[in-house]
This record gives structure tokens, sequence and C-alpha cells, in this order.
């Protein structure tokens, strides 16, 4: 039974989505900030980032595989949800192709991290294994989550946050 295609396809995209946010959220909260997820598909963030009372960073998330790219709709919503704050902001995605055409989009101000695989729940990417269809994807299995985990304290690093 192929669980993947049985489900439908919009609960499949908000459940591949949540899977990296809740990944990058549990991410956060073991390096000891304060997070707070938003519904997916709300239009604001989709994670603010506190220390103390101070919020400190917002987080947009795409989960797409490869061949899904922003168009200039999501583009705008991106770019008008990260107006309204004074603070880092970071946009994270699986690919570079995802944004490639409409980064010009997004304001100078916002960061952009990479993390080179989408993440899929472990029955759908079995489901996908079996049709040879797992290119660019990744189980949510513990490895997985500590490659998300490097990028992320990385980029904190980086912005000087950790």
């Amino acid at each position: 039974m192929n669980l993947y295609y049985l489900t439908p396809q919009i609960l499949r995209n908000k459940t591949v989505g949540l899977t990296r946010v809740i990944n990058i959220a549990e991410t956060l909260e073991s390096l000891g900030f304060d997070v707070y997820i938003d519904e997916i598909e709300r239009p604001d963030v989709d994670v603010w980032v506190k220390i103390d009372e101070d919020l400190v960073l917002v987080i947009e998330i795409t989960n797409w595989i490869e061949s899904s790219y922003m168009g200039p709709k999501k583009a705008e919503s991106v770019r008008h949800n990260f107006r309204k704050y004074f603070c880092h902001k970071l946009l994270v995605g699986s690919f570079h192709n995802n944004f490639r055409k409409k980064l010009s989009y997004i304001d100078s101000d916002v960061d952009v991290l990479y993390i080179g695989f989408q993440t899929m729940p472990i029955p759908w990417y079995l489901d996908l294994v079996e049709m040879n269809k797992d290119e660019g994807r990744r189980p949510d299995i513990a490895e997985t989550r500590d490659i998300v985990r490097r990028n992320i304290t990385a980029y904190l690093e980086e912005i000087g946050l950790i």
C-alpha cells in the first residue's frame, strides 16, 4: 500500500513543511532559545526565536523538492512577512533552485540558508524509495535532523547568537 499517494496532496504538503519546521524548532530549543511556531500557511513567519523576552530571529521555512520554485505570490508573501520585524531574518530552503528566480523579491537584510534536501516522514520516504522517487529527499531520522542542526548551528554562530 502506498501511503504517500493515498494521502491528499494538501495534507502531504502541510505535513512535509511542518517536518522541517519542527526539526528547526527542536534544534533551537535544545540550544536554549525560546521558540514559537506559527500555524502552517498563516500569513506570518513560521518561527520566532527569543532570548529572554527579546525577539532575536524570525524564520520562514520551506521543505521543497529541487524542482519546486518560489512563485511571485509566495515571494511577495515572504517579503511582507519579514518586513514587520527588526531582528535577524532567515529564509530556510532545501535547494538554491527553489528561490533562484525570486531572490530579487527578498530584501537584502534576509539571510538565506539551503539545507540540501527535502525531509520526509519515514513512511512516505519509504514509499518514494520503492517508486525510485527519493532523489534529493531524506527520511526524518536522527542523522537527517543532525544535518539540519549543524546547518542551523553554523548560521547562529555566524550571526553571533551562539
